[in-house]
């Protein structure tokens, strides 16, 4: 039986022996290798602090374990080593070393002693985690994976030459989680009220360059600079305080002042903007804000366009990523050199923080509220503030160097590189210029954009109490949903292009988004459809053939001559067509001749028969072959990866049987054309 180590608060001031060893972009202090200074993957510099864990804090119920921290380190350290997000960094440091220390200190607290190093650990230690855990709040799948990060953190630590830990698991049922349905209704709702969001605020736009362009410093303008030429109140009135012009010149002056700190706005001037705009219409007409929002974009503006952007492209934390600084976009079918037309498509990239992994997202350039579109106004909207930004980031420059000065160059760095900025009147320096986490943002301007969203006509006047429900209880997170819902009903059904969409590893991630009641109901009457037109097939003495099922019950026109036609018929691929001499316009743009194009598992006529495996799997090796030899970007963005979804799902689906078999002939047939033997679009003969 192991002894424990009888841990005492004399521990805490054991000396830490550390090899220093240099992380990706993370800077140790001197005095402390506990506390350090991390650049995350966005530049910027944020502070981790294990000191707790080491000393001990008594308002969080922590007792310091000063040699298990110092054993740790070095792991700790080699995931730092790359770039990461503050997030994934809290998440990773909380279920391991946070984990890890309560229990710990649990076990001291109950019993008096506690293991004092990852190599006093025993099996025994596993089964007194569990049952801490099990006593914790949450579900068990999270506790479950707390159990294991621990292991695999001490495991670690110990080293390979260590003996192995057997630790047991916490067991979880299964469950199914069933995703609420998020009701189209409201999220046009949603939509409506930020499109009249983002029209206010081209508006106060476009009358704010009016202002800039003919105003001038009512500071500086020749006269007095009373409000009141003379003093009094019977005085006439000056009318260089009384233009929007000049006061919209001076709020920029205002906020030049209040990014740069460059002590040119005294303390009067601005009590005397704020008490001559304060007055409304009594006084000049406009308002503080008004002219703050005609010079630089508000944290409801950005928000309205973050919310559209999400609707388009169902991004949602990889919203924030969208970075100007690098190629974000990719205009296709526009001449060199020139501006996006409104027919062109804009392909949007972005890696998102989470995975590290590129996303991206095709769309239209032209349409006034569609993503690319909002994201350069944004950016030209918030030009000024980015214009500032520079300037203080060429006087930084100028600076020693040190942690200070990269610390503050890369806070600029991380608000010129986002289109979603905004200026923020409550601070100062470079917060004033405002970027905060888009989650922040949203439970901030969400409830008032539901506010506008229920204030609309179009919602007033049908009284729809369902859709207003919908609309107070609809969260950023559901237009992910409504996206997946939106893509699964547009495409027939395709699973695969959902998960393409999404931007998924793994189809099984996608299915959890479909399982929306509204979806279900809709498989459910899909399932009626089937059975009844198997028990008609078999009342005429039929025999069940699953082409035929699919057919009756999703076409009420199939016929008797449409049976025959899939009889004769065959494909260059071994399929059947229900129309082989009106091939669908989005394939081929010919009709009433027998069709060319012949990419049949595209086509709303093809139908898939057993015997048509081989076919599929050729055309499978082609595009595999295609694949390798396109760059990402113009694979991602063309039909073919669309074909190669659509075999792989009829693969894992109607040839479920033949799998092993297509997966060696789609091989050999890539093989042959590797070596040259065979190219592409061999066909045979019709």
């Amino acid at each position: 039986m192991r002894k424990f180590g009888k841990h005492t608060l004399q521990n805490q001031d054991a000396p830490l022996s550390l090899d220093h060893h240099d992380c990706n972009d993370t800077q140790f202090t001197e005095t402390d290798p506990l506390l350090m200074q991390y650049r995350e993957r966005s530049g910027r510099y944020i502070e981790i602090d294990l000191r707790a864990y080491r000393d001990g804090a008594a308002e969080r119920n922590l007792v310091g374990f000063p040699q298990i921290v110092a054993e740790v380190l070095p792991v700790v350290r080699s995931f730092l080593s790359t770039p990461r997000t503050k997030a994934s960094i809290d998440s990773y440091l909380q279920k391991s070393l946070g984990v890890m220390v309560k229990w710990l200190s649990h076990l001291y607290r109950e019993t008096g002693e506690a293991p004092t190093s990852v190599f006093m650990f025993t099996n025994a230690d596993g089964e007194l985690l569990k049952q801490y855990l099990i006593s914790q709040p949450g579900n068990l799948r999270a506790r479950g994976k707390s159990l294991s990060t621990v292991h695999s953190f001490i495991t670690r630590a110990r080293g390979t030459g260590a003996s192995s830990l057997q630790w047991p698991t916490i067991e979880h049922g299964r469950t199914i989680k069933i995703q609420e349905d998020v009701n189209p209704e409201a999220v046009r709702a949603i939509y409506n009220a930020c499109k009249r969001i983002l029209e206010q605020a081209d508006q106060s736009h476009r009358r704010g360059l009016a202002w800039l362009s003919n105003g001038v410093d009512p500071r500086i303008q020749s006269g007095p600079r009373q409000i009141w030429e003379k003093g009094s109140r019977g005085s006439v009135k000056n009318q260089t305080w009384y233009s929007h012009a000049n006061l919209a010149v001076l709020m920029r002056e205002y906020i030049r002042e209040k990014v740069l700190k460059s002590d040119k706005f005294s303390s009067q001037d601005l009590t005397k903007m704020r008490n001559h705009l304060s007055r409304g219409n009594t006084w000049a007409g406009v308002t503080y804000t008004d002219l703050q929002h005609a010079i630089a974009p508000s944290n409801l503006e950005v928000a309205a366009s973050i919310l559209i952007v999400s609707m388009e492209t169902g991004w949602i934390d990889t919203v924030d990523a969208v970075d100007l600084s690098t190629d974000w976009f990719e205009v296709r079918q526009a001449d060199n050199g020139s501006e996006a037309r409104k027919t062109d498509s804009v392909i949007l990239k972005a890696i998102r923080p989470k995975t590290g992994k590129p996303h991206i997202s095709v769309g239209l350039a032209g349409p006034r509220f569609r993503s690319f579109r909002i994201i350069r106004m944004l950016e030209k909207r918030s030009e000024y503030l980015r214009t500032l930004l520079r300037e203080k980031r060429k006087v930084i420059e100028k600076e020693p160097d040190g942690l200070e000065k990269a610390a503050a160059l890369a806070e600029i760095d991380y608000r010129l590189r986002s289109p979603w900025i905004y200026l923020n009147s409550r601070q100062s320096g470079v917060k004033a210029v405002s970027r905060v986490r888009l989650a922040q943002l949203m439970n901030e301007q969400l409830p008032i954009i539901r506010k506008r969203a229920l204030e609309l006509p179009s919602v007033r006047k049908n009284a729809n109490e369902k859709v207003a429900q919908s609309i107070r209880t609809l969260n950023w997170s559901d237009l992910r949903d409504a996206f997946a819902a939106h893509i699964y009903a547009a495409s027939g059904g395709n699973v695969f292009l959902v998960k393409r969409a999404l931007n998924h590893n793994d189809v099984r991630v996608t299915r959890s988004y479909l399982r929306q009641r509204r979806l279900i109901r809709e498989h459910f009457d899909d399932f009626r459809k089937v059975i009844s037109a198997a028990l008609e097939e078999v009342s005429q003495g039929r025999a069940l053939d699953p082409t035929i099922l699919f057919l009756r019950s999703n076409y009420a026109d199939f016929t008797n001559e449409d049976r025959e036609r899939l009889r004769l018929y065959r494909t260059r691929l071994g399929m059947g067509c229900t129309d082989p001499n009106n091939p669908d316009p989005v394939i081929s743009s010919r009709s009433g001749a027998l069709c060319e194009t012949q990419r049949c598992i595209l086509c709303r006529h093809g139908v898939i028969f057993t015997e048509a495996w081989k076919g599929l799997a050729d055309r499978h090796a082609d595009l595999i072959w295609i694949r390798q030899a396109s760059s990402p970007i113009r694979w991602l963005t063309s039909t073919l990866s669309w074909e190669l979804e659509a075999i792989e799902l009829a693969r894992e689906t109607a040839f479920s049987d033949v799998k092993i078999e297509f997966r060696d002939h789609s091989e050999a047939r890539l093989e042959r054309l590797e070596a040259g033997t065979e190219f592409i679009f061999d066909d045979p003969s019709l």
